[in-house]
């Protein structure tokens, strides 16, 4: 049944609705990233049109090798299927086999680490706008294994951006975004019903704000002021563990348990950071990459010869919090909630414990708290948040004027948070 739902999912025509991209419909799927130009600590995998690539890495751990194949999918600025036909926006045969794969090697466990760069002499697109990369095995897109969405982008336009602390939230715990749109000599006829946008806070889309019309359009500028509205909590630095050695211990690492089979990592217990206060230190903005420190001296491929290691992690808590469940959150679980990092209480130890099989290399996390009655985590509880934190966010300029079949993306910016006082 649950593979049946999977199924139904990835073919139902509403399968690229947002709540159903970047997800991994196969248990034995790990360490999955996308990320563009070489960029792998990145978490945006946004490209400009008919320049650069894309790259996507992923693992199957066990098992025999499959048989993966792949194509895209245009969608529009909401990430449904557009109706063009796929002839309309793609060149080449549109699809193809993942024909890229590697043995681990001298590893305790055994997996295949899949590469794949896009666009190729296969697959390969002519317009801008959204798009979802669909892996599937098999080649009638029966038997679905992945899906990764990504933007490609015309730099027509600029986005002129500043931060500000928003009067509706106290204690200074909100970003609000103010910014204009400035099409240079690109003649837009009617921008309030033509250009819709897209901010996005760290690249996370269970997040995002979408189809943000305009304000109003002054002189040659598109204003977007919306008082106390395009606003993001701050939250605080992400957490991070080193996990890129087993030989040595790193920062947040108390013991390491070599076993026959795999490696136990031990972390550091966490504490409640709500009432902590706010440090500020580089971080990969919930992000991770993998890679490993054990070969110092040989030439390797740490695709192949970074381990897994199963990382235990624990957050010290006196009394288990009422009616909820608490959960390991970030780019690791593809910002969602996800049952395998799901953290357990342990009453007589006074703290909530999970263990996680990971790759080798670095992670950002963070501690969300799901109510039973809720289907929305909160990331405040045991996080807490503050204007200072630096974010980095991305803006997303849709254009579709009347008559046209499609959304492009005419204009693309990223900035780092800094708020003026």
């Amino acid at each position: 049944m649950k593979r049946l739902l999977l199924l139904l999912a990835f073919c139902s025509p509403f399968w690229a609705a947002a709540q159903n991209i970047d997800t991994i419909f196969s248990e034995t799927i790990r360490s999955v990233q996308f990320y563009p130009n070489g960029n792998v600590q990145t978490n945006m995998p946004a490209i400009e049109l008919k320049k650069g690539n894309l790259t996507l890495d992923f693992d199957e751990v066990g098992g025999e090798l499959r048989n993966l194949n792949y194509t895209i999918e245009l969608c529009d600025r909401e990430w449904k299927p557009t109706k063009l036909d796929r002839l309309e926006y793609l060149e080449g045969l549109g699809e193809d086999r993942i024909n890229n794969y590697k043995n681990s090697q001298a590893t305790n466990v055994q997996f295949v680490h899949f590469n794949l760069t896009i666009p190729n002499e296969t697959v390969r697109w002519n317009k801008s706008g959204n798009y979802v990369l669909k892996v599937f095995e098999d080649d009638r897109e029966k038997t679905p294994v992945l899906t990764r969405r990504f933007v490609v982008y015309e730099q027509i336009l600029t986005v002129e951006n500043e931060f500000a602390v928003p009067n509706a939230f106290k204690y200074n715990s909100h970003h609000e975004l103010d910014f204009k749109l400035d099409p240079k000599t690109f003649r837009i006829q009617n921008p309030m019903n033509d250009i819709r946008v897209t901010v996005l806070q760290n690249a996370r889309w269970d997040i995002a704000r979408m189809n943000v019309p305009p304000t109003f359009v002054m002189g040659d500028k598109i204003v977007y002021d919306y008082l106390d509205s395009i606003t993001f909590p701050a939250g605080k630095e992400w957490r991070y563990v080193d996990l890129r050695s087993t030989k040595f211990r790193s920062e947040r690492v108390v013991t390491i348990d070599k076993g026959d089979e795999t490696h136990e990592v031990i972390l550091k217990t966490d504490l409640d950071r709500f009432r902590e206060p706010y440090l500020i230190y580089p971080d990969l903005n919930g992000g991770f990459f993998t890679a490993t420190l054990d070969y110092p001296n040989q030439s390797i491929d740490p695709s192949v010869s970074a381990d897994y290691v199963n990382a235990i992690f624990t957050l010290k808590q006196v009394d288990e919090i009422p009616d909820a469940e608490v959960y390991l959150f970030g780019k690791m679980t593809d910002w969602k909630i996800d049952p395998r990092f799901k953290m357990t209480y342990n009453e007589q130890r006074g703290r909530y414990e999970g263990e996680v099989m990971l790759k080798q290399g670095f992670y950002n996390y963070i501690y969300a708290v799901l109510p039973t009655k809720s289907a929305k985590p909160d990331f405040t509880k045991l996080e807490g948040n503050w204007f200072a934190t630096e974010n980095e966010y991305q803006f997303l300029v849709y254009y579709r004027p009347f008559g046209a079949r499609y959304d492009r993306v005419i204009g693309y910016q990223v900035y780092k948070s800094t708020i003026k006082r």
